[in-house]
């Protein structure tokens, strides 16, 4: 009498998972890597959030903001609103009467009030760091 445990088809493992390097997301063609050097800001909006690139492209994945924050540089990227993350190198100036960042000259990102010292903060601690290394 054979045991039947012993003729089935062994277990298949699952492949490990690599990470590759680089930010990958999903949008409607598939999957794409995203420079972050190149991304401007990101707009969350009704489930779907658009990042925009600074040659003027954008893409749309049906991922969450937090999620990509998450996956970005948190030394190079701020959350300034509940929909908004932006790059702080393309940060152009920062206006504190209207609450917006400027980013390449034509977008303006808003600001909310409880994030506004938290921007102050960190734009005056570069700029401090940036007097120091020179």
């Amino acid at each position: 009498m054979t045991n039947k445990r012993f003729l089935s088809h062994p277990r298949r493992r699952s492949a490990p998972r690599s990470s590759l390097p680089g930010l990958w997301l999903t949008d409607a063609t598939g999957a794409v890597k995203i420079d972050q050097d190149e991304i401007l800001f990101c707009h969350h909006n009704n489930d779907i959030t658009r990042i925009v690139f600074s040659g003027g492209h954008q893409t749309c994945v049906q991922v969450s903001l937090k999620k990509i924050e998450q996956k970005l540089c948190k030394k190079k990227f701020f959350r300034c609103h509940r929909n908004y993350l932006v790059n702080l190198d393309a940060a152009g100036r920062y206006r504190s009467g209207a609450d917006y960042i400027s980013i390449s000259g034509k977008n303006r990102i808003p600001v909310s009030r409880r994030r506004r010292g938290v921007l102050m903060d960190i734009l005056c601690r570069v700029e401090d760091d940036a007097e120091l290394s020179a």
